[in-house]
């Protein structure tokens, strides 16, 4: 919600989303075609876990905004984002 509230255009945000889930979508396909023995088991995070993660990375998407422009392209790109 930070990105709509920021300004950000709802059809670009829904449009990153629905990218986002397609591409969960295809992952979890590949990763079900694998045999089992390569699957790695690993217990799931707990909510302490997560909750230091979020605070070392910090509010992705007031920093994103903030970068130059001439930036967000090669960082897009790496995210696998596409604006239309």
């Amino acid at each position: 919600m930070e990105l709509l509230d920021a300004g950000a255009d709802p059809a670009v945000v829904t449009q990153w989303i629905n990218e986002a889930q397609r591409d969960k979508d295809a992952a979890h396909k590949k990763l079900d075609a694998l045999p089992a023995v390569n699957q790695k088991k690993e217990s799931p995070l707990t909510a302490d876990q997560i909750k230091a993660i979020t605070e070392r990375l910090g509010n992705i998407a007031q920093r994103i905004q903030a970068a130059d422009a001439d930036k967000k392209g090669p960082l897009y790109e790496a995210l696998g984002i596409t604006i239309a």
